[in-house]
């Protein structure tokens, strides 16, 4: 009770792989985890809207940063990446270095915000 639980689960169809992942928290969340529950929440909004052909991974990055920065939260890893076919394999990633232009049906991929 009291803590912050996070689970990431993989699975495959018909060779395709997906990713779910949930946080939960056992008892009452503190006004910090709901804080940062907020700022995650406006980041990946931010991000889900700016998902569309023609835009740039870091483009959907910085949107998700521009929402989710002011909370004074950090965050210092990618926001999202690419599954398919494989679990990760060097695929468009959403992190700020990564210029990729997302196209329609991006080699089938699915993202993972």
């Amino acid at each position: 009770m009291g803590c912050q639980t996070n689970f990431e689960i993989g699975a495959f169809r018909r060779r395709y792989v997906t990713a779910l992942a949930r946080t939960i928290f056992l008892g009452e969340p503190t006004a910090r985890s709901r804080h940062v529950h907020q700022a995650c929440l406006d980041g990946f909004l931010a991000a889900f809207d700016a998902i569309r052909p023609g835009v740039k991974c870091n483009d959907v990055e910085r949107a998700f940063r521009r929402e989710f920065g002011p909370g004074g939260v950090r965050k210092e890893s990618r926001i999202g990446y690419s599954i398919g076919i494989d679990w990760s394999s060097g695929d468009p990633s959403f992190q700020e270095s990564d210029e990729t232009v997302l196209q329609h049906d991006h080699a089938s991929h699915h993202w993972h915000l």
